[in-house]
């Protein structure tokens, strides 16, 4: 199996575990993996699962690395540059600015050099596929970089990627109709934005636009003898908008005025951390509602096991921002664990409702805590729920036959371009110097 890039924003992320997961099962189907990254790795704790990665990790040039850069375009290689890549970059002149809309000239120079220098170092490791997750920066530079070297190119859209407004609507969509049109293929992890996709980019783009469900490992996921009584709800997330957590602390305080006494974890850090715990202590829940910060992968299983029910209350934010898989869904199906969420993008494609778990209108705090006092009080609907939901798991959401069909279009994509072919667009003829 030839070599394939992986380019990532940032690795490894403790949120990220769907991508962790996706690696190490493309190592053990034999794919040599190496792994490229924008940024470096945040503080925080790290999956223990990480260890047993074999793929490189490489962290391109940071901002620092830009200093007497020069972009060098036409005539002779010894032409000199008149001005500097930052001051060029965004020029309307140059051929680049169309994928730089709504940056700093700063940032679209950084993104420009790391793209150059990914071209640089896959052409010489023999990478012959480039494949990023999230249809953003790292995208961006995958697609020069593609355009550099010839190397053909892949990526995973998930959500914010695909729905939320950074410069404007059309300047937003123009910009993912051609990173979708210069892919080899597109990948995306749910029927709903494959249809959004479809729609966005046209007819000759949807062919090329593919769901492909994030998978779960079922070994590592898997049903336990777990806590019946109804006591203990779950909710694991990063603390933004679109994961409506501020409505999960309404359901609780809805709950415990009806005279329910029950526990709700809440696992995930972000910045509206401040804002949930006041409103924890403003509805007085202190001793029913704990925020526990984020935790890697071997923790949540262990709070999985004791959970009578999974609970995230996703919403669309203001921006248009909104979840596209939640990787906690999958867990908990996969764990035996009936799940509440909302109606909003894929997740009807995960909750199957009344039959694997239970799904409620977005920011409806009182639907929520309606769902939430079933499972609560009828440990005959959890137990149904859960059987089901760990069925539909292996069905649908296997981890190994999910990466298998990643593979195989990484394979594909390979035998179009054979080695040594080289294909770059004469608007694409730039060389960094």
């Amino acid at each position: 199996m030839p070599r394939v890039a992986y380019v990532l924003k940032r690795f490894p992320r403790l949120s990220e575990t769907f991508i962790l997961n996706e690696l190490l099962e493309l190592e053990r189907q034999g794919v040599d993996v190496e792994i490229f990254s924008l940024l470096r790795p945040p503080a925080e704790e790290r999956h223990a699962l990480l260890d047993t990665l074999r793929a490189q990790v490489t962290y391109l040039p940071g901002r620092s690395a830009l200093a007497g850069v020069k972009l060098l375009r036409g005539g002779a290689a010894d032409e000199p540059a008149k001005t500097s890549l930052e001051e060029d970059i965004c020029n309307g002149d140059t051929p680049l600015a169309e994928l730089f809309p709504g940056k700093e000239p700063a940032e679209a120079a950084h993104l420009t050099l790391q793209a150059s220098v990914l071209a640089s170092l896959a052409s010489a490791r023999g990478i012959r596929h480039l494949h990023a997750h999230f249809g953003s920066n790292a995208t961006t530079v995958s697609l020069l970089a593609s355009r550099l070297s010839g190397i053909p190119y892949s990526f995973t859209a998930h959500a914010r990627d695909i729905y939320h407004t950074y410069v404007d609507t059309q300047t937003d969509d123009d910009l993912r109709r051609r990173k979708m049109a210069e892919a080899a293929f597109v990948i995306t992890v749910s029927e709903y934005n494959r249809r959004h996709l479809g729609t966005l980019g046209g007819p000759a783009v949807a062919r090329k636009v593919h769901r492909l469900y994030n998978g779960i490992d079922l070994d590592r996921f898997r049903p336990r003898p777990a806590v019946r009584a109804g006591t203990t709800f779950l909710a694991v997330g990063r603390l933004i908008e679109k994961k409506g957590f501020p409505d999960l602390i309404d359901a609780c305080r809805i709950l415990s005025e009806r005279g329910h006494h029950f526990r709700c974890v809440i696992v995930g850090q972000g910045p509206d951390e401040d804002a949930l715990r006041a409103r924890i202590a403003a509805f007085h829940l202190e001793s029913t509602v704990e925020m526990v910060g984020a935790q890697p992968q071997e923790r949540v299983i262990e709070l999985m096991a004791q959970a009578s029910a999974v609970v995230l209350p996703c919403v669309v934010s203001d921006s248009g921002d909104r979840d596209g898989l939640p990787t906690v869904l999958l867990e908990a199906l996969a764990s035996g664990v009936p799940a509440i969420s909302t109606t909003v993008a894929g997740i009807p494609e995960i909750i199957d409702d009344e039959e694997c778990g239970l799904l409620v209108p977005p920011a409806i705090p009182v639907l929520l805590a309606n769902a939430m006092q079933r499972l609560h009080t009828d440990a005959a609907l959890r137990d149904r729920l859960a059987d089901a939901a760990r069925a539909k798991a292996e069905r649908v959401f296997d981890l190994r036959a999910n990466v298998e069909e990643l593979r195989r279009r990484f394979v594909a994509a390979i035998a179009r371009r054979p080695a040594g072919h080289r294909e770059v667009s004469d608007e694409s003829r730039v060389r960094i110097g």
